[in-house]
């Protein structure tokens, strides 16, 4: 869909392009954009191959499940030492993300984020990136 050409690779069969937004419609058109033609790209897929999914009730508050990691692989003092003074900020932004989901109807249920953990390792410390 957004090919990955003239990225630096991790594991050319596993990589792919995240889309970052503050909205749907804005990712959408982010997609809308990035997404095309990937001739130099032997892992693209025509963006017609997309299909957008199940779309949520137009009217009233949605009822829907959200994951999150449990507590103890929650570490905002993670992203280098240039962020470390941000880190309250960084917890606080996550509780008032969690927050607003459940109040357009989400219900935050917490994820054994371990096998996540182990399955990065296995990609970023193992033999796939030499």
């Amino acid at each position: 869909l957004i090919s990955t050409h003239g990225l630096a690779p991790a594991c050319r069969s596993l990589d792919c392009i995240s889309i970052f937004a503050t909205s749907v419609p804005e990712a959408r058109t982010v997609l809308q954009v990035a997404s095309g033609d990937g001739r130099d790209d032997a892992w693209d897929r025509a963006p017609g191959a997309l299909t957008m999914g199940p779309r949520l009730p137009g009217l009233g508050a949605a009822k829907f499940t959200f994951g999150v990691p449990s507590k103890e692989f929650l570490d905002f003092s993670s992203f280098g030492a240039m962020a470390q003074h941000r880190t309250a900020a960084f917890a606080a932004a996550w509780a008032a993300s969690v927050k607003a989901l459940e109040a357009i109807g989400g219900t935050c249920v917490e994820v054994d984020y371990a096998p996540f953990q182990q399955t990065a390792r296995l990609l970023y410390e193992g033999p796939w990136i030499a």
